[in-house]
């Protein structure tokens, strides 16, 4: 263990084993901060966390220090990502430490407060857990509104991914959603359907390249590529091909701008037909689908699919501030009025993560570390020059200037704390989970024992 380094009863835990979650563990371990890593799945990976990024380049994705293979396609895809999610692990000697099959069902204060004095845990299968703080990296995506008037006579279904919707091959589907996961599931459905329409309240739609570059490569090099004025312009023509009954003035519209949709695919079905844009639904008439704009499709199945942005946190609501749906955070990272807790990989990007994950999970490092050296929360400080919002990232590159931003202010607010004397030392240990639930693992196998 470094020198330094936090006190082994002042153990942290990592929710969740994809994208986000690997690099969270490495950069922990790195750092030597004790740690367990709790996974739902049964293997490495998110599907949710695929699926967006697979219109992403090899590039854009690949850790720095554990470069994808020469030989991929420039876009690897869903199951190349998986793979390399695997090796990575498996490199790093991370999947060792994961302990799969493994829900949190709700995480609170043990103070009752704002987590200052640690975390209480409790996992779906009953087991209480005391932790000095916890990483969420991945959330649960909350199920869609389905109440819509109406009657519908065909199939419904609730998909967060390609494998559920399987079953409606050569079918006429409609797909209700905003956001990248919609249209990416809309473009798979649109390959094998009969007639696939997609239903959404607006946005963007950008090109996978620009000029025959990766476009999520050259967001990283050419910050001004997600400045709002130039991405109006990018994109007005292409955005009026799905919003072409709005006003112009609704394409520069921030809350449209702040989610671009990235899909060429999707393009080229909108251009040949299979793929057919909708506005909202205003009612169902048996088969028949009615739009809020008077035109009607008749329809055999609608899929709903919630947004990325729509996250179920195991943390109370009580706790949390949300603004139209989003919880309320600073720097993307950290939840206003409660400590040592981070939310790390919801809600951060659409894709093109690579870079973001490698130089955020040190920043998470850097802020474990300050908070265990700091008396009083780290994040009223961050809060201070970072005002809290539920602001989306727009691209990439600016989620990178916002980790980058985060790290010189932490380091700051650590050298001044330093001089003004607000630091406190090494932190009481955080108590033991009551005896009834500290392995209730252990206690099952005694009960079939006996």
């Amino acid at each position: 263990m470094k020198a330094g380094s936090t006190s082994p009863r002042r153990r942290y835990c990592i929710v969740g084993a994809g994208y986000f979650g690997l690099g969270a563990a490495k950069a922990l371990r790195d750092d030597g901060v004790p740690y367990d890593h709790l996974a739902g799945g049964n293997g490495v990976g998110n599907t949710l966390t695929e699926t967006l990024m697979a219109t992403s380049s090899k590039r854009s994705i690949e850790h720095p220090d554990y470069p994808v293979p020469e030989e991929w396609p420039e876009f690897p895809g869903e199951g190349r990502i998986r793979a390399y999610l695997r090796d990575f692990a498996r490199e790093h000697d991370l999947d060792g430490k994961i302990e799969f099959g493994r829900s949190v069902k709700g995480a609170r204060p043990l103070d009752g407060r704002d987590g200052h004095s640690g975390w209480r845990l409790e996992l779906e299968d009953g087991e209480i857990r005391h932790y000095a703080g916890i990483v969420l990296t991945e959330a649960r995506t909350q199920k869609p509104r389905v109440d819509l008037p109406g009657h519908f006579s065909g199939k419904r279904v609730y998909a967060t991914n390609e494998e559920e919707t399987r079953d409606l091959e050569d079918e006429r589907v409609l797909v209700i959603g905003d956001g990248n996961l919609a249209c990416a599931i809309a473009t798979r459905i649109g390959r094998r359907s009969r007639k696939c329409y997609v239903s959404t309240r607006g946005g963007s739609l950008l090109p996978e390249t620009l000029l025959g570059v990766p476009l999520s490569e050259l967001e990283e090099r050419l910050w001004w590529l997600s400045d709002e004025r130039f991405l109006g312009r990018l994109v007005g023509p292409l955005s009026r091909m799905i919003l072409r009954d709005q006003p112009p003035s609704r394409l520069l519209r921030r809350d449209l701008l702040e989610e671009p949709i990235v899909s060429s695919e999707a393009l080229h079905q909108i251009r040949r037909g299979a793929l057919e844009v909708k506005p909202e639904v205003a009612r169902f008439d048996g088969e028949d689908v009615h739009f809020v704009d008077g035109s009607v499709a008749a329809v055999d199945a609608v899929v709903h699919v919630p947004s990325e942005r729509d996250v179920a946190l195991p943390v109370g609501e009580e706790l949390l501030k949300y603004e139209n749906g989003v919880p309320v955070r600073v720097g993307s990272v950290f939840l206003p009025g409660l400590t040592n807790c981070y939310l790390f990989g919801p809600l951060i990007t659409r894709g093109g993560s690579g870079r973001i994950i490698s130089e955020g999970s040190e920043v998470l490092a850097r802020a474990i570390r300050a908070q265990e050296e700091l008396s009083h929360p780290l994040v009223e400080d961050l809060a201070r020059m970072w005002p809290p919002d539920s602001r989306l990232p727009l691209s990439p590159a600016a989620v990178l200037r916002e980790i980058r931003a985060l790290r010189r202010c932490i380091d700051g607010i650590v050298l001044y704390g330093r001089f003004r004397g607000y630091t406190a030392g090494m932190p009481p240990a955080i108590p033991p989970a009551p005896a009834q639930h500290e392995n209730a693992s252990t206690a099952r196998k005694e009960a079939l024992s006996t």
